[in-house]
């Protein structure tokens, strides 16, 4: 359900009290590739509603797409202080058998089981030491960003 003022405004009406937002990526590249159908522009105007009536929101992000590259993780980085949210959650891709990305990327590849829910660098999806050690600053810095807001509301 695609977010509106009017919604935002029902959902508090009726009781709601905090928002969980799949923002998934800060480039649009990623967004289109995933078929999120939805502009980056968007997200961040959306999202500037949340922020503006102050209810309390969460956004989630995805990392580690075997397709990502190291300017999409970085735009993902960008989009988290654009848009503010309360809290923000980030996981690696996990590649399900019998998605599409699965099929075009892992179909040919021996995984055992165990490996598809592996959050560190025995991830599944092969990068360059760069890239890895990028998502790794991510985790920090998602986790420094949580930690500065908490201090900011309490």
């Amino acid at each position: 359900m695609a977010l509106s003022p009017e919604k935002i405004d029902i959902f508090i009406k009726k009781g709601g009290i905090r928002i969980l937002v799949g923002v998934e990526s800060g480039s649009q590249r990623i967004l289109d590739r995933v078929e999120k159908r939805l502009k980056v522009e968007e997200i961040i105007r959306r999202t500037q509603w949340l922020n503006d009536v102050g209810i309390p929101w969460s956004a989630f992000f995805m990392v580690g797409f075997p397709f990502e590259t190291l300017d999409d993780l970085k735009l993902t980085k960008e989009i988290l202080y654009r848009i503010r949210p309360t809290f923000a959650s980030i996981n690696r891709f996990t590649p399900y058998p019998g998605t599409k990305i699965y099929t075009e990327y892992f179909t040919n590849k021996d995984l055992l089981f165990k490996n598809l829910f592996q959050l560190n660098r025995n991830s599944c999806v092969e990068f360059s030491d760069q890239i890895e050690d990028y998502i790794e600053h991510l985790f920090v810095s998602f986790d420094e960003y949580n930690r500065q807001n908490k201090l900011k509301h309490s």
